[in-house]
């Protein structure tokens, strides 16, 4: 009796270290799962409260953004309201570009669509420095795109997020909702 007492014993604590390991590798598998891969590299980290003006050039035009009282005007035009998260998103997107991969000392900017960049983003800071991203080719292949910072040789690798905030014209940055709602009190 007492030799099935310790068995039982025995075979208790061995579940009791199953159950135990079954938990904590399940625990760990998460954590794991749940683990995201942090850039390796900064392109560039600023305050973005810190911008006075954006000033924007792509294939659909050239405009300049700027912020003053807490809101963002087109440049020497405070009537026109603008969509104030989507420019404090582009102003936010600028301030903080980190990249995957790097290309130190870039030889040939050609080879990334940087010696004549598609886009051209120019921040000016309330102290009057002001920082400059290029973004050039789309690499099909991996989905990302080609940037430069300053004059920086160094090229960077980055999302297409990127890209899509810079590469809309003036116009998809106002604000229409109080047109329609003027439009619609007139006609009715």
């Amino acid at each position: 009796m007492k030799k099935q007492q310790i068995q039982l014993l025995i075979m208790l604590v061995v579940l009791l270290a199953f159950i135990g390991s079954f938990f904590g590798l399940k625990k760990y598998n998460e954590a794991k799962a749940n683990e995201v891969d942090e850039p390796q590299y900064t392109a560039l980290s600023l305050d973005s409260s810190d911008i006075s003006t954006l000033k924007v050039s792509n294939t659909e035009g050239e405009f300049t953004l700027e912020y003053f009282d807490d809101t963002w005007y087109f440049l020497d035009d405070d009537q026109t309201l603008l969509l104030q998260s989507t420019v404090a998103s582009m102003a936010g997107d600028f301030c903080d570009i980190t990249s995957d991969k790097v290309i130190e000392n870039a030889e040939n900017l050609a080879d990334y669509g940087l010696d004549e960049p598609e886009i051209t983003v120019t921040a000016t800071m309330t102290d009057g420095t002001e920082h400059t991203l290029y973004i050039g080719d789309l690499n099909s292949t991996a989905s990302i795109y080609y940037i430069m910072v300053d004059d920086d040789t160094t090229v960077y690798t980055v999302s297409s997020t990127l890209h899509t905030h810079f590469d809309g014209s003036a116009d998809e940055l106002i604000d229409t909702s109080s047109e329609d709602a003027a439009t619609e009190e007139t006609s009715e």
